[in-house]
């Protein structure tokens, strides 16, 4: 059975939990981003995302707002080889003026080395109401 795509609506953040694997033979030393498209298939600006990622422990963590180009600076700074480590996302919905009821956006991980990550490379349904 495949998975459902990750969404996101009023009140229902979408949450992705991601894990960046370093298998190119050397370390990467750039920082990493969350690249989401707003503006997506056919919504033309008419939708707003705001991103966090968690930062800290499971038990003593807290969500921080991204900021930066796109979604934002992640916290992990570059990976060593053959080295992962493990980002949790939160997408939630700000504003929705579009007049189709759903659509979608890409989301992806990315690297200023232009490496993207494999298990965050995918499709987010936005929709109007929960």
């Amino acid at each position: 059975m495949a998975a459902r795509p990750p969404s996101v609506a009023p009140g229902r953040p979408a949450l992705e939990t991601l894990t960046i694997a370093n298998h190119t033979g050397a370390a990467i030393n750039e920082p990493w981003e969350a690249v989401i498209d707003d503006d997506g298939q056919g919504f033309a600006g008419q939708v707003r995302l705001a991103y966090d990622e968690w930062v800290g422990s499971a038990a003593k963590g807290h969500w921080q707002a991204l900021s930066g180009y796109n979604a934002g600076n992640l916290t992990v700074n570059g990976i060593g080889v053959n080295a992962t480590d493990t980002v949790k996302l939160r997408i939630r919905l700000v504003a929705y003026t579009a007049k189709a009821g759903s659509g979608t956006v890409p989301i992806q991980v990315v690297n200023f080395d232009g490496i993207t990550t494999g298990n965050l490379n995918r499709m987010l349904t936005v929709h109007r109401a929960a």
